[in-house]
């Protein structure tokens, strides 16, 4: 693994969403993250592929209304 965990504040600020975004985010599976014990981290590259997925995403959708 490269790059560092992050907490969830952190992940928050970098993605510029709320705590309870990313809480929900990673819960449902959208968004890697680990715990552990109590604690969920988020490792860069996780924030990294979640924003691709994100930016493939809208650019699928943006060309289905576009062609649509």
């Amino acid at each position: 693994m490269k790059g560092n965990l992050l907490s969830v504040e952190q992940a928050a600020v970098r993605l510029g969403l709320s705590l309870w975004t990313v809480y929900r985010l990673a819960r449902a599976g959208n968004l890697g993250s680990v715990r552990i014990g109590r604690r969920r981290l988020f490792a860069e590259e996780d924030l990294e592929a979640f924003v691709k997925a994100t930016r493939s995403a809208a650019r699928a959708s943006h060309h289905q209304s576009r062609d649509g």
